[in-house]
């Protein structure tokens, strides 16, 4: 039996989803011999399959979700265990970890990335006591601020801000790591006029200026592309009947940083109590 892993398979989900519908085909072969192990980065994957696709699945699913304060505590203190450092930390700087990483992605490499730089800023420090949330924040912005798209990130315009933020909201409420450059456009018109209609008191051309809005938002794509903040690319989609290759997208996804530290830059730079409301919900 041969067993084909597929990572970050949702890459692979395309506008008529040809490729995902041959891969999984070949289960359905007589005698086919195969197990087909699929990772995706989004957990509502199979549901927005298309039907012809979804037949060829199987009905073992698990869903791996984001780990909890608690787990990410848990993990943090077994590891320290496992090498008989328990005292290193003070339990109140590992709650504040947990719940801080939690808060955002989740991710327990965040955590653990964390912890050993606030170790490090200890030690640098000739200090004997247990690592403190001072430290810990200090480990924070070191981190943060090492990285040089963030710090792009606060030298930023009004508007090429806020087509980060219509990125970053639209991955967080679909749980992805790329979204469709169409969505993304979308959600930063809808931004825009808003903001547009409360900093004028007189009506506006609303045509006009979704028009300009999506305009603005291609241009601005382009040039946060060039900045390296952001990855365009497209996927290929093969039409069987007619054996030609068409380009799907483009799809963007963040590029030299993740949603976490997008987040915080952001916060940091933005002035609009609105647009603030907006990152910490």
């Amino acid at each position: 039996v041969v067993v084909l892993l597929i990572d970050e398979v949702d890459c692979l989900a395309t506008r008529n989803q040809a490729i995902l519908y041959r891969i999984f085909s070949l289960i359905t072969l007589p005698r086919p011999q195969l197990a087909l192990v699929a990772i995706s980065n989004n957990i509502d994957l199979p549901e927005r399959l298309l039907p012809k696709v979804c037949t060829r699945l199987g009905f073992d699913r698990v869903d791996f979700r984001s780990y909890t304060r608690d787990e990410i505590l848990e993990i943090l203190q077994s590891r320290l265990e496992t090498h008989q450092a328990s005292e290193a930390f003070r339990s109140d700087t590992l709650k504040f970890c947990a719940a801080r990483v939690a808060g955002h992605s989740g991710d327990v490499r965040k955590a653990l990335q964390l912890c050993r730089r606030a170790l490090d800023l200890r030690r640098d420090g000739q200090s004997q006591e247990p690592v403190t949330i001072h430290y810990l924040r200090r480990a924070d912005e070191d981190l943060l601020q090492a990285n040089p798209c963030v710090r792009a990130v606060g030298g930023l315009g009004v508007k090429p801000r806020l087509f980060l933020l219509s990125l970053l909201l639209e991955m967080r409420e679909h749980q992805a790591e790329q979204m469709h450059a169409k969505k993304v456009a979308q959600r930063y018109v809808k931004l825009h006029l808003a903001r547009s209609a409360l900093e004028q008191d007189v009506e506006f051309d609303l045509r006009g200026q979704t028009l300009r809005g999506y305009d603005e938002a291609t241009t601005l794509m382009e040039r946060l592309e060039a900045c390296t903040l952001l990855r365009r690319h497209y996927v290929n989609d093969v039409v069987d009947e007619t054996g030609i290759t068409r380009r799907s997208g483009p799809f963007l996804s963040l590029n030299s940083l993740d949603m976490d530290d997008l987040s915080v830059a952001l916060q940091d730079a933005e002035t609009d109590p609105v647009l603030v409301d907006l990152l910490t919900k």
